[in-house]
């Protein structure tokens, strides 16, 4: 893990989950992937789902 944060964005993530219950397994993801901090880096109150 990084001690780098990136701290200048946030993200907002929607997934439609009424006849399309995998965009939200999508949107999750993708969630976990920007609060990863070896990846993105986004602190977790900066994304919005």
């Amino acid at each position: 893990m990084t001690n780098q944060t990136f701290t200048n964005g946030y993200a907002l993530l929607i997934g439609v989950g009424a006849d399309l219950p995998v965009t939200v397994l999508d949107e999750t993801a993708i969630r976990d992937i920007l609060i990863d901090g070896d990846r993105a880096a986004y602190p977790l109150i900066q994304v919005t789902q």
